[in-house]
């Protein structure tokens, strides 16, 4: 679960400069955070899975949520490094159109993953400490 939050904090920093970055002022910065950022997610998802299956007690249905999204993930970053020609009009329409459906797909993934844990760890706060005490 280390190296998940270590790929979700280095996609937070992505997402947080590619928010500010606008491709048509500096487009060689925004593209190399659209790397970053989705790259990482993808690391830190899969890394979460690994993460989710290996637990003792945690609930293996969050993979129903995270599974799903690492596939959908792994399809954007297809299309990022393989979406035709740089600069084509019809590249650049694909490349933004995926990456808006990707975005909203990890945001509600995320808050799915969110609300579930969190109702896990209330209903079972004795699971829970045990799962902390035994790291």
């Amino acid at each position: 679960s280390a190296l998940g939050t270590l790929g979700g904090t280095v996609s937070a920093l992505g997402y947080f400069f590619l928010a500010i970055i606008p491709v048509d002022k500096k487009p060689i910065a925004h593209g190399t955070f659209t790397f970053i950022a989705f790259i990482a997610t993808f690391f830190a998802l899969l890394f979460y899975a690994i993460a989710i299956l290996k637990a003792k007690y945690y609930p293996k249905s969050m993979t129903w949520i995270i599974i799903p999204t690492i596939l959908i993930s792994l399809g954007y970053l297809i299309i990022l490094f393989n979406g035709g020609s740089e600069g084509m009009l019809a590249n650049l329409t694909l490349q933004a159109i995926s990456q808006k459906i990707i975005v909203y797909c990890q945001i509600l993934a995320f808050l799915l993953f969110s609300l579930i844990s969190y109702r896990f760890l209330l209903q079972r706060k004795e699971t829970a400490t045990a799962i902390i005490e035994e790291k």
